[in-house]
Parts: structure tokens; C-alpha cells; sequence
């Protein structure tokens, strides 16, 4: 839990250096925006907290990942536990998960093809199994230097974005679903095929049933566009080596990792496998326009390195039980996890944003009481729009910095309202082809757009003046 939850890398010592001239630096954590040891992008460190930057302002993340982990249990216990009752229960919740979180439930259907992948070795080649954990370690490594190396050919040789990379997940995708169909014959010729019937094709079934609607329907129709699957190298890293961009954000736990992953015993590296697989996708193949978005699936494989990397590190607590100091040395280890976090988190305990000031809400409260709920008011575009958030009524345009990552192009909308702030008078028509009946002029406006304040004036009556804000009635 405090590797997950409390996850953070080594950004800190960003933030220590030069306080014998002064805390300047060491205090913008608290002060400054988005300048916090989990999320300071001048510093390429964009591994955020889970707490602060996914589960409080993301719902969509929140209500998944509320899902997707007791999802998890449920299955685990179904596949490791023998608890085959189980599998109807998590057939039921995985088809939910579509609507709930999709980043979630492609997650969760990576990490299943996987467990049935070693349910299934467990049946083929019983009496194999370390030979079978020897296999999958070095598919696991193989995929895992396929990731490190792409870096000396990009971009020298291949580009970021090029399709190569999405080529050869595609490849391996397909080789590992025919590994799979050729394990499950030989299940089947063995005499398993009844019991896994009544597991995993129980499971899969319920599954298939309640998410194949969902994703047809709206899933897949929203996800067709170009920006959205397609190959891209490293996902969030900005500037830095591979190696360099883990360690420095994902800190202690990208130390342990190797030695964890490939030292665990056989079912605690089964668990966890799934995370290389996800890893590998997500390091070649973005799957919406936001490519930093694909934290949303690498977190869920993050998830269960955790879990093999928390008991690594109580294996070797356990190993060092002769050590003197060893406690110090745990106190250490803990501390350098999650110092990062609890400094963001403190931050985030302790900020204070003024969405509204007094004129903004008097504006509101202005448009509210004195125009019709049907009505237009051409603002700016900023994403806390006071007109948009408090009144209800319509605006021309609202921040592109959601729908855009959705496909939504409004570049041309954005055009227009410049002309109509710019040139009232000569753009009568846009404002007819808008429906718009006031506009709002403030600070917002006059930074973001080339207000003619003055031409304004001259068309348009002001009915409300407060502080620097005012409102214009359209007469055309």
C-alpha cells in the first residue's frame, strides 16, 4: 500500500539543492503550481501520485480503479485459490468496467489473457514448471530489452510516432494469441477441457456478453479516429535515457524491480508477469490522442509490481535479520519511497485556489438573474468559466484541453471568436451564425484574445460593469 499509494521517485532532490542560500526552492512545493516532487515537468518527472493527481481529480480513475482492484482479488482468487465459484463474479463486475473506466478494463483483460496463459501451462506441462517460470523469465526479459534498446533507434533511425512500433505489438499480440489457442488444444486433448468450460469459459462468456455491446456501441466508434491507437515510443518520457526516466520517477521501486521480478517464486511471478506484458504495449503503442494518458494503464501494472517488489524488500529485511541497524536501514528505505509523496501530498493539503473572485461572481449572478437560460455570452475560453460553471447558460466555446484529446477539433470555432473580440463590427455575421447575446470582457479575455474594447463599447450597451469585468448586450 505505501508503494502504491504513496508512490513517488526521486524528485525531491530537486528540491534541496542551494538551501544554504535561502528555502526558495524548497518551499515553491508549496507555493507554486504544478512544482511538486511528483509532477515537475521541467525536470521530466511525471510519474504522479496516485493519491494527489489520479484518484482525487480524476472520477473516471477513481470509480475504475475502485472496480478494477477488488476485480483483481476476485479473480485471483478464482485462478490461484481455486475458488471457481468466483468466476462468475468477476465475469459479472469485468463487463461492467467497459462504461466505468476503459483504460481500466484493457487493462484488466491484459492481465486475464496472461493468468489464463500460465492456467494453462499448469495443465499442458505439469511436472514443468520451473522450466515453464524459466520460459516465461526470459520472454519477460526478452520484452523488457526490446523496450530499453528501441531508444538507440529512435530517432536516429525510426521515429517516435511511427507505425513500426505498433507493427510489433501487433506482431507479438498475435503470437501470443496463437500461443494460447495452441495450449488450450493441448488442454483440451488432455482432458481439462470440461473444467475450464465451467471457469474460464464461464468467465469469459459473462464477460463477453455484458462488455461486447458497450464496446461496440460506443467504445469502439469513439476510438476510431487516427490519433487514437497507434505507435509511439516511451509514452510520457520527455528528454531523458530510458533507464534514467524510471529510476529518477519511479525511485526505489525501479531499483528493486529486476531483482524482485526475476527472483520471485512461482506464483508470485505469475501475478506479477502481466505488468511486463502491459509495460512492453505501453512503451510502443499509445491508445488515445493524449499519449501521457497511457499512466492510466501503466499504473494498473504498477499495481502488482508493487506487490512483488514489497515483498522483496521484506525478504530482504527477513535475510538481514543479523545486520545491526537494519531497522534504520527499513526506516531508510520507507523514507526514500515515499518522501516525494508525502511532500506533494502536504502540498496539496495546504493549497488554497481561488477559482471565483468577487467581480466574477457578481458577473455570474448578473447573467443569471437578468438573461434567459437559452441565452449565448461569448467569454474566453479558460476551463473554470464562471459563465459556464455558475449560470447555466450557454458559451461559444469552453477549454479544448479535454475534447481535444477526444477528437474534437475546434480550431476554427476558436478562429471566429478571435475575429468577433478583434472586429465586432465586421464580423456581424458570426455572431448571428453563434446566436450570441452578450459578451463578457475581463482579464481572461483581454490576455487570451485581441479584445477591441473600444469597438465594442461603441456597438453594444454595457449593462454590467464591476472591477474590471464587464458585460455587453448584443443588439445586432
Amino acid at each position: 500500500e505505501i508503494l502504491f499509494f504513496l508512490n513517488g521517485g526521486f524528485g525531491f532532490a530537486y528540491f534541496f539543492p542551494n538551501l544554504q542560500n535561502g528555502t526558495d526552492n524548497f518551499t515553491r512545493i508549496f507555493t507554486s503550481f504544478y512544482e511538486t516532487p511528483t509532477n515537475l515537468v521541467d525536470q521530466n518527472i511525471r510519474w504522479v501520485n496516485v493519491i494527489v493527481d489520479m484518484l482525487i481529480p480524476q472520477r473516471a480513475t477513481l470509480f475504475g480503479w475502485a472496480v478494477l482492484f477488488p476485480l483483481l482479488y476476485v479473480l485471483y482468487r478464482a485462478v490461484y485459490e481455486h475458488c471457481e465459484r468466483y468466476f462468475i463474479i468477476a465475469g459479472i463486475f469485468a463487463g461492467g468496467l467497459v462504461m466505468i473506466h476503459t483504460h481500466s478494463f484493457l487493462a484488466f483483460g491484459l492481465i486475464c489473457g496472461v493468468w489464463l496463459c500460465f492456467a494453462l501451462c499448469r495443465r499442458v506441462f505439469r511436472g514443468n514448471s520451473a522450466r515453464v517460470q524459466f520460459t516465461a523469465k526470459v520472454a519477460a526479459l526478452v520484452l523488457m530489452l526490446l523496450a530499453f534498446g528501441a531508444q538507440f533507434v529512435t530517432p536516429k533511425l525510426i521515429s517516435r510516432e511511427s507505425s513500426v512500433f505498433l507493427h510489433l505489438v501487433l506482431v507479438c499480440a498475435a503470437a501470443f494469441v496463437l500461443f494460447v489457442l495452441a495450449l488450450l488444444t493441448m488442454a483440451i486433448r488432455k482432458g481439462f477441457g470440461i473444467q475450464l468450460v465451467k471457469t474460464w469459459g464461464v468467465f469469459l462468456l459473462i464477460t463477453l456478453l455484458l462488455a461486447a455491446p458497450q464496446l461496440f456501441m460506443w467504445t469502439f466508434s469513439q476510438a476510431s479516429g487516427d490519433s487514437f491507437m497507434r505507435g509511439w515510443y516511451n509514452w510520457g518520457n520527455l528528454q531523458d535515457g530510458y533507464l534514467w526516466f524510471y529510476l529518477v520517477n519511479l525511485g526505489v521501486t525501479a531499483l528493486l524491480f529486476l531483482p524482485a521480478f526475476f527472483t520471485a517464486d512461482q506464483r508470485r511471478f505469475t501475478v506479477c508477469a502481466p505488468a511486463a506484458v502491459i509495460w512492453f504495449i505501453c512503451e510502443f503503442v499509445v491508445f488515445q490522442p493524449n499519449t501521457y494518458d497511457n499512466n492510466k494503464l501503466l499504473y494498473a501494472a504498477y499495481f502488482l509490481v508493487c506487490g512483488v517488489v514489497a515483498s522483496y524488500m521484506v525478504e530482504i529485511y527477513r535475510r538481514l535479520r543479523t545486520l545491526p541497524g537494519r531497522r534504520a536501514l527499513a526506516v531508510g528505505a520507507l523514507v526514500l519511497c515515499m518522501l516525494s509523496a508525502v511532500l506533494t501530498i502536504g502540498r496539496e493539503s495546504i493549497a488554497g485556489y481561488c477559482l471565483y473572485g468577487d467581480s466574477q461572481l457578481k458577473a455570474a449572478e448578473y447573467i443569471y438573474e437578468n438573461t434567459e437560460p437559452e441565452d449565448t455570452v461569448l467569454t474566453d475560453m479558460r476551463h473554470n468559466n464562471e459563465i459556464a460553471a455558475l449560470t447555466g447558460r450557454n458559451i461559444v466555446c469552453g477549454s479544448t484541453s479535454y475534447v481535444y484529446f477526444h477528437g474534437l477539433d475546434y480550431t476554427e470555432r476558436e478562429t471566429d471568436m478571435q475575429s468577433m473580440f478583434s472586429a465586432p463590427q465586421a464580423n456581424c455575421a458570426l455572431f448571428e451564425k453563434y446566436s450570441i447575446d452578450y459578451i463578457l470582457v475581463s482579464a481572461y479575455e483581454r490576455n487570451n484574445f485581441t479584445v477591441n474594447e473600444a469597438e465594442i463599447k461603441a456597438l453594444f450597451p454595457c449593462v454590467f460593469d464591476e472591477n474590471g469585468v464587464q458585460i455587453y448586450k448584443v443588439t445586432f
